[in-house]
């Protein structure tokens, strides 16, 4: 793998993680490890509070990357879209409904080789 493409990972290993940080901070928990994928989604958390993110997002207007990483810190307090998981997201990102419905506009590709998977 070409080291530029190795560094721009890690460049968004850094700016991920800060993003990360400021909301597991603010609700107070915390996450394992963070990854960098090449996924068919945006983003996903594991029962062993694995965060692992689409490198795609750094394509993304950024209040929508954001909304990507607030649901996802959300769901550390609880693996499933209850009510309760809508109102801690709301209180987070009130227009959380306007930024998933423009996120429906942005199609993921795939890359033709395997990105590294990179946790930090």
């Amino acid at each position: 793998m070409d080291k530029s493409y190795e560094l721009f990972v890690d460049f968004l290993m850094l700016n991920y993680v800060r993003k990360e940080d400021r909301y597991t901070k603010t609700l107070g928990i915390e996450f394992n490890k963070l990854y960098i994928r090449d996924m068919r989604k945006w983003g996903s958390c594991s029962r062993k509070r694995n965060l692992s993110f689409n490198w795609q997002l750094i394509a993304l207007p950024e209040k929508l990357a954001e909304y990507v990483i607030i649901h996802e810190s959300v769901h550390l307090m609880g693996f499933n879209h209850s009510k309760s998981f809508h109102e801690k997201i709301i209180s987070l990102c009130p227009d959380y409904k306007e930024r998933e419905k423009m996120l429906k506009n942005y199609l993921l590709t795939p890359l033709p080789q395997p990105l590294i998977k990179k946790k930090f």
